[in-house]
């Protein structure tokens, strides 16, 4: 990648803004996240990949979700059942 400086500046709570020449090259959108490397005396901005965010919602499951209200219904049955008055 080639070595290329820009001035930004920091605001008064600590934040930079990328300018978009690098956040295309970066290929970076709203509301993805970045990691920062400390070398020396400068910060390199990585892109932050994760595979669970990028598989997320691929897997579909064996079974259907579970219905909770009816596990819950049936328990309280259960339990009241047992309850001699």
């Amino acid at each position: 990648m080639p070595k290329i400086i820009e001035k930004t500046t920091v605001t008064s709570k600590g934040q930079i803004t990328i300018p978009k020449k690098y956040r295309d090259m970066l290929k970076l959108k709203s509301k993805d996240t970045v990691t920062f490397r400390i070398k020396q005396d400068s910060i390199e901005v990585i892109p932050f990949t994760s595979n669970i965010a990028k598989y997320f919602g691929k897997v579909k499951p064996k079974e259907k979700p579970e219905e909770f209200k009816k596990i819950r219904n049936e328990f309280e049955e259960t339990v009241a059942g047992g309850i001699k008055k």
